[in-house]
């Protein structure tokens, strides 16, 4: 099953975030190798809190309903790609303004 949810923690081994599933707030980690076929060296800079993702639930913990889940294949377009994209288009515009 996929479900979109927000990063809301981070550590160096993956990233912590919440899900809304039938009015309930679920938890769930990513561990880093779940990330991404490419190596990613720190999670917290390359997913910071406030990022939405779509996930994949690879495990399913009812009793303390918390969930692991994946990345892969899945955030090709997320905010976090987005949000890099404007900020190197603001700075070549700023150096074409300045230049």
């Amino acid at each position: 099953q996929k479900l979109r949810g927000i990063v809301d923690g981070a550590e160096s081994y993956g990233i912590f975030l919440k899900f809304l599933h039938k009015k309930n707030i679920i938890s769930g980690l990513c561990h880093i190798s779940n990330m991404d076929n490419r190596f990613i060296k720190d999670p917290r800079k390359e997913y910071p809190i406030g990022t939405w993702l779509n996930t994949k639930i690879i495990k399913l913990d009812h009793e303390k309903e918390r969930v692991s889940v994946t990345l892969k294949g899945l955030n090709t377009n997320n905010e976090t790609l987005d949000r890099a994209l404007l900020d190197a288009d603001a700075g070549s515009e700023e150096k074409a303004a300045t230049g």
